[in-house]
């Protein structure tokens, strides 16, 4: 492709990625991006926190630490010294590392895909860039992790190929540092340790003695990006605990064998939302997915899925890059597929942002095939029924960006995203619950009397919805306890729903001290004691139930 036609790409993607995602600079933080970035001392600190930034935890919160990250967090501190805590910067930031990633993608394809026309990778890449399942990516600021993750990936793949081609040590030692450079950014990638001798066996000559130098770059960087976690996290990673609405697997004691099912089928749901993006939720989980076993006709139905693997398993030799893209997507999708280790939420779009670029090979492949282009590299673009194969991608641009651009509205701020997508996922405990938890956090900001009165109601609404999915939340019984108690004033039925808190979780010292104070607005002096003794039982420096022992026996004197 001559360098002219690339650089006007390079463009087109730009231009492109602003058309599909510049609508999002005018969203706010969402979801958990105050975990990461609003409020972050670490981030905070800017530059002069990098040092800190890579001997801490991604995230630490409720004694629970959260993987290690440094190479993110460091991005985001970054942009705090420049710019400090803006939506709008955070947003362009994510629209201008997609529209990179893009580029780079381009480029590597082009070599990769160097015995076909160009037209094979530009396909691809306009697949990969207009498709919906990436819309959480960009607009979730939290997600720059897999932006930074995928984007690290290629440009370490591109190096190693380029290493192979030239024999350069240095490009070699490059390759290694975008690899740990990816790891470090979110361990998503530790699939390309597979990746990476597969597309070299498929796409280059490379001899053996090179491969193993590749692999031993490989090697080091796995090396460090291990040496790096555990001095920071320690011999034991103590990460965050997860609830059973996460993913039941998480506390079910099923083998691999009983596991099997599972993984047949979270890799078909990938498919189906790859296929049709059409309703898109920011959380899946317990129970609107469900967990499919042996006699599941999903499961079944899943299994579909077998004889691709084994065809594509037999047609290896022919190095088709149809049969590269397959096994690419299976290979990057297996760390999400329930089956090693269950993954957070089920399913989750976010996961499916590096295997999708498989998907989008075979469907590039599958196009120029069906339109019988001509995918010699050396002659012009032949292609049969031009107008119809130019016209059909037209109109998949206008579908997907229509798609896009009402998702980036939906991303909006929390509340938006939340209240639109529990219209579609109300079987999901989780998002049940994070929507009455947004609510309840609203009720404290509201001044309005009228406007705080029916956000409580609301919020009770989806604390409800989420307990008729999973009764054994005890933090939605906790929340709904203390609504009733600060805002209906109904105390009785306050103490009802820390009684039920307590059952769930005995050793709640909220709730204990809420249960004391409702028989103590009720005068029940000798039970009011006897809750507040326990709590600090359980939390002696707890100074508000000392307080309330002391007014209440002096009232009683």
């Amino acid at each position: 492709m001559p360098k002219k036609q690339i650089r006007l790409s390079y463009l087109a993607i730009l231009v492109l990625s602003f058309i599909l995602y510049g609508s999002t600079l005018g969203n706010k933080y969402s979801l958990d991006d105050n975990y990461v970035i609003d409020g972050n001392p670490l981030i905070e600190k800017g530059t002069r926190g990098i040092g800190e930034i890579f001997a801490s935890p991604y995230v630490q919160k409720d004694n629970q630490t959260h993987s290690y990250r440094p190479v993110t967090i460091t991005s985001f501190a970054i942009e705090y010294q420049l710019f400090k805590a803006k939506p709008k910067m955070s947003h362009l930031i994510n629209i201008l590392l997609y529209a990179l990633t893009c580029m780079v993608l381009f480029k590597l394809l082009l070599r990769l895909f160097k015995d076909y026309h160009w037209i094979l990778a530009a396909l691809t890449v306009f697949i990969f860039l207009i498709h919906p399942i990436h819309s959480e990516v960009v607009n979730n600021v939290k997600s720059r992790d897999e932006l930074l993750c995928f984007l690290f990936a290629i440009l370490s793949l591109a190096r190693f190929v380029k290493y192979v081609d030239t024999k350069r040590i240095l490009t070699l030692l490059v390759g290694a540092l975008f690899l740990w450079l990816s790891l470090l950014s979110k361990p998503t990638s530790m699939t390309f340790l597979v990746v990476i001798p597969l597309a070299l066996w498929f796409f280059t000559d490379v001899k053996l003695k090179n491969l193993l130098w590749v692999m031993g770059g490989v090697a080091i960087s796995l090396f460090l990006v291990k040496y790096n976690a555990a001095s920071v996290l320690g011999e034991q990673d103590v990460s965050r605990v997860p609830m059973f609405f996460e993913n039941p697997l998480y506390t079910s004691d099923k083998g691999f064998v009983d596991k099997l099912p599972m993984a047949f089928f979270s890799v078909a749901y990938y498919l189906k939302l790859l296929f049709f993006p059409k309703t898109l939720i920011c959380y899946y989980g317990y129970n609107y997915v469900p967990i499919v076993g042996w006699g599941n006709p999903l499961f079944w139905v899943s299994t579909l899925l077998l004889p691709l693997g084994l065809f594509t398993l037999y047609k290896i030799k022919t190095k088709a890059i149809w049969v590269f893209g397959v096994l690419y997507f299976f290979i990057t999708i297996s760390m999400f597929a329930n089956l090693l280790r269950p993954a957070v939420g089920i399913i989750a779009e976010r996961f499916v942002y590096l295997p999708s670029l498989g998907f989008c090979i075979v469907v590039a492949y599958l196009l120029v095939k069906v339109f019988k282009t001509k995918l010699d590299p050396t002659g012009k673009l032949e292609m049969n029924w031009k107008p119809v194969f130019y016209g059909s991608l037209a109109a998949l641009l206008v579908v997907s960006a229509g798609r896009i651009i009402v998702r980036n509205a939906n991303w909006k701020d929390t509340l938006t995203l939340l209240r639109h997508d529990v219209k579609y996922g109300g079987e999901s405990a989780k998002l049940n619950s994070m929507l009455a938890t947004e609510l309840f956090l609203e009720v404290r900001k509201e001044k309005r009397p009228e406007v705080r009165e029916k956000l409580t109601d609301e919020s009770l609404y989806y604390f409800e919805q989420s307990l008729k999915v999973y009764p054994d939340y005890y933090t939605s019984w906790n929340n709904m306890a203390t609504l009733y108690f600060n805002e209906k004033k109904e105390y009785d039925k306050a103490a009802e729903y820390y009684q039920k808190t307590l059952e769930l979780n005995p050793e709640n010292v909220a709730s204990l001290f809420g249960v004391g104070y409702c028989y103590e607005l009720e005068k029940n002096n000798d039970e009011a004691i006897k809750y507040f003794e326990k709590v600090l039982e359980l939390d002696p420096n707890y100074i508000r139930a000392t307080e309330h022992i002391v007014a209440i026996r002096k009232s009683m004197e």
